[in-house]
């Protein structure tokens, strides 16, 4: 603990190996020993990499040492790579320990190579500067160094550097037995006991390294509970959220502030259709990984499920993703009304209302509700199905006018059920009873009566080139011209209103 906290005082690493074991974790779930790690982690932003140990498969409890067992940190096995280039005929070596945590969290995290590993020879005995050794202590070395390798790429965050080393690692199985003769890389995303999330591939993590996104949410009742980010994947292909636990670091002893941890999870919805593709929901982890099982455009839905700690008001996470993804804000829409120009008192009439998505999603389960009207036909509230990012849809009614002349305000309210989440909008438009009164050229006339006065006044307005009087209101721009004359003076001789 005195060493993490010099390491620390430094403000230099961007990681630190821990080949170290301070007990089998086989009692306790989150020991001080844990906690303090985490708190290193969490306040300084650098990353350890720990060594699992070397207890094997074991019987019934974990064998896994602590701090392993630590939310931030990345926790390592060994795999032995039998010094050969080829990956496929790799697997677990049998002394690395096994999880998960007393209460079932997924630990470890990752594995590496660990086995007659080549490194320093501590001792320097007979000019021997160099040995080969074995176990996790080993692994663990070759997972600090890939954070490194992640920074220089470019990545500048721990939980990212984790999230991408996570999201791009082999997933394996051991069949639930001890033998490595029945073990299988798999596709998609698993997490074993004994390979953690899966055996550490660098040339995947280079080739999409920089596919992570760093954001915030706040707890359900804020104002930001979910992100959502959009692209292509391909059948099996995976996407990582990490973020960390909160701990107070107490310098060189153990932390008294220990925060709960914030729950968040992982959805993967189908932009085409708003299926659900895939989840990842654990309440006790702070990695969730999930894949879809056939090839999509796809939205991921990063989500706060729980309330937070009160002393952690917004939590940030990474989400590592494949290729060509972008973050979205989602369905939003505007709203556009359309009525006829000349409407009698108390007459039905046909009102329209094209609604526009004017977000960067496709928006599903549509539906516009109207107010401020007497509706005569049509649902209210409309369902209008899905509209596409930038298209519009219409909603039509036949409603009855209001028995007064003049302007009258309508409402709607839009809702859209997409992607697990309710989005909204909507606004205000009006109606004029009365058309004719379109023609008026005297606005403070209430309501706006056509009479003698108003002739010199279009003339005015005729001759200064203006507008206002144009008697054809659907005409853009309404410009007013020597065909209005004659628009005038028939409304006039109808006697508007």
């Amino acid at each position: 603990m005195p060493g993490m906290d010099y390491i620390a005082s430094t403000g230099e690493p961007e990681a630190c190996n821990y080949s170290f074991g301070n007990g089998t974790a086989n009692a306790s779930d989150y020991a001080p020993t844990d906690q303090f790690f985490d708190g290193v982690i969490a306040t300084f932003n650098y990353t350890v990499s720990k060594s699992t140990g070397n207890g094997g498969f074991g019987s019934g409890n974990p064998t896994i040492t602590h701090p392993a067992p630590a939310f931030n940190l990345l926790a390592c096995a060994s795999m032995n790579d039998f010094n050969t280039p080829a990956r496929d005929n790799d697997r677990i070596s049998s002394f690395s320990s096994r999880g998960p945590t007393v209460a079932g969290r997924k630990k470890p995290d990752i594995a590496a190579p660990g086995e007659n590993i080549l490194s320093c020879n501590k001792n320097w005995t007979g000019g021997v500067h160099f040995v080969s050794n074995s176990g996790t202590s080993m692994a663990a070395p070759h997972v600090g160094a890939s954070v490194i390798l992640m920074t220089d790429l470019g990545v500048t965050t721990m939980p990212a550097a984790k999230a991408v080393l996570i999201n791009t690692a082999d997933a394996m199985e051991d069949n639930a037995t001890s033998s490595t003769a029945d073990d299988t890389f798999v596709t998609g995303s698993r997490w074993n006991r004994r390979y953690g999330w899966g055996y550490m591939n660098l040339a995947s993590a280079y080739l999409h390294g920089l596919d992570v996104f760093s954001g915030t949410v706040t707890p359900p009742a804020g104002a930001t509970p979910f992100r959502l980010y959009a692209g292509p994947m391909f059948a099996s292909e995976k996407a990582t959220l990490v973020w960390e636990r909160h701990v107070a670091y107490n310098g060189n002893t153990y932390p008294t502030q220990i925060e709960s941890l914030s729950d968040l999870d992982l959805f993967a919805y189908r932009e085409a259709d708003n299926g659900l593709a895939a989840s990842s929901v654990s309440a006790i982890d702070n990695v969730e990984q999930l894949h879809v099982p056939a090839a999509a455009d796809v939205v991921l839905k990063v989500r706060a499920m729980g309330a937070f700690d009160p002393q952690v008001p917004t939590e940030d996470f990474a989400l590592a993703t494949q290729e060509a993804f972008a973050a979205k804000t989602g369905p939003a829409f505007s709203p556009g009304f359309q009525s006829p120009a000349s409407i009698a008192p108390g007459a039905n009439f046909q009102l329209t209302v094209t609604v526009t998505n004017t977000g960067d999603l496709r928006a599903h389960g549509v539906s516009v509700q109207l107010s401020g009207v007497t509706v005569v036909s049509g649902a209210n509230p409309m369902p209008l199905g899905a509209i596409a990012a930038g298209a519009n849809t219409q909603a039509v009614w036949t409603v009855q006018a209001a028995g007064t002349s003049g302007s009258h305000p309508v409402s709607v309210s839009i809702a859209s059920s997409s992607y697990g989440e309710t989005f909204t909008g909507g606004g205000p438009g009006n109606y004029v009873v009365g058309g004719g009164c379109y023609a008026n050229c005297d606005e403070s006339t209430t309501p706006p009566i056509l009479n003698v006065a108003d002739f010199g006044c279009f003339l005015t307005r005729f001759a200064a080139g203006e507008a206002y009087a144009n008697c054809d209101p659907g005409g853009p721009p309404p410009v007013l011209n020597v065909a209005d004359f004659g628009c005038f003076l028939a409304k006039y001789a109808a006697g508007c209103p």
